[in-house]
């Protein structure tokens, strides 16, 4: 999938409707979302950490860390 995915942490209560989360986590904080950015900013929530999907066609194992970019 193309576009700028954000990490959005809210109450488990208060997840507004019709968003489509690529990822949901359960943390001490709170509620973690992966979402698209255009999404989060139409709804006027507060994100962090900008990212792109990256998709490996090749088999990686979990101890080759180092695959993310972070986006400024």
């Amino acid at each position: 999938m193309r576009g700028v995915f954000v990490f959005v942490t809210v109450e488990p209560e208060n997840v507004p409707a019709g968003l489509s989360p690529r990822m949901i986590f359960q943390e001490a904080e709170g509620l973690t979302l992966i979402l698209l950015r255009e999404e989060v900013e139409a709804q006027g929530l507060a994100y962090e950490f900008s990212c792109r999907m990256i998709t490996m066609t090749v088999h990686s194992f979990l101890e080759a860390v180092g695959y993310i970019r972070i986006l400024t």
